[in-house]
């Protein structure tokens, strides 16, 4: 059983390393403007530019909103699920679900690395850097990748 644990960990990792390794990250284009709102249960939505959302981080019923503002990220909580987010921006093909916790705009990846626990993006402007991505997503943020390419 230990084998079997050790062979498997070395065989995830060769595999979002390779992964990781044939994606290349597109040169950022114009970030343009584009409002839309953002609703809150609480009643407090908040209305920003869709270019500005760095990423979007969710904890039980709330959301942890990162704007990139004036050079810099700040994070706007608003109480609402992921899955109702996701339905207001799905009309903006830059945002995209990469782990069942996050949403990221794409137009803010900077590197993409991987090993044995999977895949991690790396983003511009941020403080923590990294945003995961889950295995169910893998395919998604690759064929995202290449189309920005």
């Amino acid at each position: 059983i230990v084998l079997f644990g050790f062979w498997n960990v070395r065989r995830n990792s060769k595999y979002y390393k390779e992964i990781a390794t044939g994606m290349h990250v597109p040169v950022h284009h114009q970030r343009g403007e584009q409002l839309t709102c953002l609703p809150s249960r609480a009643g407090d939505d908040i209305e920003v530019n869709v270019s500005d959302i760095v990423y979007i981080e969710a904890t039980q019923n709330y959301l942890n909103v990162y704007l990139q503002q004036e050079g810099e990220v700040n994070r706007r909580m608003i109480r609402n699920t992921l899955k109702e987010i996701k339905s207001v921006l799905k009309e903006f093909p830059d945002i995209i679900q990469c782990h069942r916790s996050f949403l990221i705009n794409m137009e803010y990846v900077e590197d993409v690395k991987g090993n044995s626990q999977g895949l991690v993006l790396h983003l511009d402007h941020t403080k923590t850097n990294t945003v995961p991505v889950s295995r169910t997503y893998v395919s998604v943020i690759r064929h995202k990748m290449e189309s920005l390419v």
